[in-house]
C-alpha cells in the first residue's frame, strides 16, 4: 500500500538538493538582445568576467538548450507575440531576467510602440537596473536566480506556482500558438557565383577620389540645378543651410526626380521623410509634405532636397522606387508613420508597426500614449511561403495545417 508523504522527508530533501546543484551550477542563457545591453552581456563571456566561473558559458540561441531566458533591449509591440512563444518554448523549469531599464520598463521609450516593462507579457524572476546594466549586473542576477533554484522543490510543479503570476499579467493571451507551425528547412538556390570565384573586390583601380565641397562649388551646382529643373516648375524654398530646396508639384515629382539623377549627376538617394505642420505657428498651406534628400557620393558639393505638398483629402505622391531602389523602404515608412500613399509602389504596406496597427503613429493628432498589441504573428507564414517561392526556393516541409492567407487574415483581425 503506498503512502504519500504530507511533508518533506529525507528522501525529497536529498534529492532536491542534487537536483538544485546540478541546475543552479548549469544555467545556460538565452539571450534575447534588442539593443545596448546585449553588448554588455557579451562582455560576460570575456576573460575579465568569464561567465563560465558559473557554470553559464553556454549561450544557447534555440529556447529547447535554455534554461533563462535574458531579455536585453527595447521589447516593441510587433516583437511582443514572438516574445512570448520563444518563452513558452523554453522547458520547465525556466526562468527570466529583465536586463536593464528597456526591459524592466520601456525606459525612455514611453511612446506609442514599446512595451512598459517585459513583465505585461511574461513573468519575470530578477530585474535589472541601469542604462545599459553592466556585466557586474548580469553576474548578480544569475546569482540570485541561483538562490531561487536552491529554494526549488523538484518534487513540485513549477507550473502551478507561476500560474497565479499569469493571472495577474495583463496582455496573458497576447501571441497565443496558431494553427501552423515554423516552416522547417529551405534549399538554396544557385548564387550565380562560379566556384573559386572571389566575391570580394581585388583592384583599387576603379575607386574614384573624392573632390573636397567649397562655398563656390555649391553655390554654382544650386544654380545649375534651378536652371535645370526651371522646365518642371521647380521653386526654390525656404533659404537651407545643408544645401539647396525646391518645391515641385507631385504631377512633376517623377520627371523631376529622374532628371536629378540622370543630368545632375546626384546618385544617392539618402532619405525619404514626412512632414506634418499641424500646429506648426504662421504655417498656411496643406497639411502633410514629402522631402527628399538628394547628394552624389563622390561630390559633396552636389546635394539638395526636392518637397513635395500634399493635401490631408488626398494623401497621394506617385513612387521614386523604380528610380531608386532604396525609396521601396523609405517609402514604406512614410506610409506606416504618415499614411502617404505612395502610387505604383511595388510592395506598399506597413514595415515597422505590426499589420493590426491602427493608425498613423507620427502625425500630430495621434495620442502619443496609445498602445496596441499584436495578438499573432501566424499571418507571418504564408506571407514567407510566398516570398521565398518567388526568389527560387524550395520548401521541403509545410505545417500540417495551412495557415490562411494574409488577405484573409487581415479581414478578420484589424481592430476597428
Amino acid at each position: 500500500m503506498a503512502v504519500e508523504a504530507q511533508e518533506a522527508n529525507f528522501f525529497t530533501t536529498k534529492l532536491d538538493f542534487i537536483v538544485n546543484w546540478g541546475r543552479k551550477n548549469s544555467l545556460w542563457p538565452f539571450p534575447y538582445g534588442t539593443a545596448c545591453c546585449a553588448i554588455e552581456f557579451m562582455s560576460t563571456e570575456t576573460s575579465p568576467y568569464d561567465l563560465s566561473r558559473i557554470g553559464s558559458e553556454y549561450v544557447r540561441f534555440t529556447p529547447r538548450q535554455s534554461d533563462v531566458l535574458a531579455v536585453q533591449g527595447t521589447i516593441t509591440y510587433k516583437q511582443a507575440p514572438i516574445l512570448k512563444r520563444i518563452y513558452e518554448q523554453l522547458a520547465e523549469p525556466k526562468w527570466v531576467i529583465a536586463m536593464g531599464a528597456c526591459a524592466t520598463s520601456g525606459g525612455v521609450y514611453d511612446c506609442y510602440c514599446t512595451v512598459p516593462g517585459i513583465d505585461n507579457i511574461i513573468p519575470v524572476d530578477v530585474y535589472i537596473g541601469g542604462c545599459p546594466s553592466r556585466p557586474e549586473a548580469f553576474f548578480d542576477a544569475m546569482f540570485e536566480i541561483q538562490k531561487k533554484v536552491s529554494d526549488e522543490s523538484y518534487m513540485a510543479k513549477r507550473k502551478e506556482r507561476l500560474k497565479e503570476q499569469w493571472e495577474l499579467l495583463p496582455c496573458k493571451g497576447i501571441g497565443a500558438q496558431g494553427k501552423g507551425g515554423m516552416l522547417k528547412e529551405y534549399r538554396y538556390p544557385q548564387s550565380g557565383i562560379l566556384e573559386g570565384e572571389s566575391v570580394m573586390a581585388t583592384s583599387l583601380d576603379n575607386v574614384k577620389e573624392p573632390i573636397v565641397a567649397t562655398p563656390e562649388a555649391r553655390q554654382a551646382f544650386e544654380e545649375a540645378a534651378l536652371k535645370a529643373l526651371e522646365k518642371f516648375g521647380a521653386v526654390r524654398s525656404e533659404k537651407n543651410p545643408w544645401g539647396l530646396t525646391v518645391v515641385v508639384d507631385r504631377c512633376n515629382l517623377h520627371a523631376t526626380v529622374l532628371a536629378i539623377r540622370d543630368e545632375l549627376g546626384l546618385d544617392m538617394l539618402m532619405d525619404v521623410v514626412g512632414i506634418d505642420y499641424l500646429g506648426f505657428k504662421d504655417y498656411v498651406g496643406p497639411r502633410f509634405a514629402v522631402e527628399y534628400v538628394f547628394k552624389s557620393v563622390y561630390e559633396p558639393a552636389k546635394r539638395m532636397m526636392v518637397k513635395v505638398l500634399v493635401e490631408e483629402a488626398d494623401l497621394k505622391v506617385p513612387t521614386i522606387s523604380d528610380l531608386y531602389a532604396i525609396a521601396n523602404w523609405q517609402e514604406r515608412e512614410v506610409y506606416d508613420q504618415y499614411g502617404v500613399i505612395f502610387e505604383g509602389h511595388p510592395d506598399l504596406r506597413r514595415i515597422l508597426n505590426h499589420v493590426e496597427f491602427v493608425g498613423h503613429p507620427l502625425r500630430k493628432d495621434y495620442p502619443a500614449h496609445r498602445r496596441q498589441w499584436l495578438s499573432t504573428n501566424d499571418y507571418l507564414y504564408p506571407t514567407l511561403e510566398k516570398r521565398l517561392e518567388s526568389k527560387g526556393y524550395r520548401i521541403l516541409e509545410r505545417p500540417e495545417e495551412i495557415n490562411p492567407s494574409e488577405e484573409e487574415y487581415l479581414q478578420g483581425s484589424i481592430k476597428k
